[in-house]
């Protein structure tokens, strides 16, 4: 199996409604996010796949997620908020934990992929919340 990875970053604000803790309140992080792509077979370019393209791939999530508001679909009261103060969100399944937000992310390069009529890959994503936590998902 070969691997190509890229990293990027993004800010983003969450906040976890079900956490008991102090995650339950609106807070931010400078995220890391790795992904990589594996195949057993290199293309007609000797790649897994051109880092250009890969960017293009992840480009839209980077945008979508840069500087928003990351948020359980189910969180009205700070949806509300968001909506009458024309404040950026991101709506997922579930609370925007590192888990989650990574199962977000790799259900939508495979939507991208697939638009693109692209090969089919092994994905793994990382997503660091810190600068020490990460969570991590593969076969995306």
């Amino acid at each position: 199996m070969i691997t190509v990875t890229k990293e990027f970053t993004f800010d983003a604000g969450h906040r976890l409604m079900r956490h008991k803790g102090a995650c339950k309140n609106l807070h931010g992080h400078t995220y890391k996010l790795q992904v990589s792509f594996s195949n057993e077979y290199l293309d007609e370019n000797d790649m897994i796949m051109d880092f250009k393209k890969l960017k293009e791939v992840v480009a839209p999530i980077i945008n979508e997620f840069d500087h928003a508001m990351i948020l359980n679909q189910d969180d009205d009261k700070i949806i509300e908020l968001c909506k009458s103060n024309d404040f950026k969100y991101v709506l997922i399944n579930g609370d925007p934990t590192a888990e989650n937000m990574c199962l977000f992310i790799g259900s939508t390069i495979e939507k991208n992929l697939v638009e693109l009529g692209d090969n089919v890959y092994d994905i793994s994503i990382k997503l660091w919340e810190t600068p020490t936590s990460f969570a991590e998902v593969t076969n995306a």
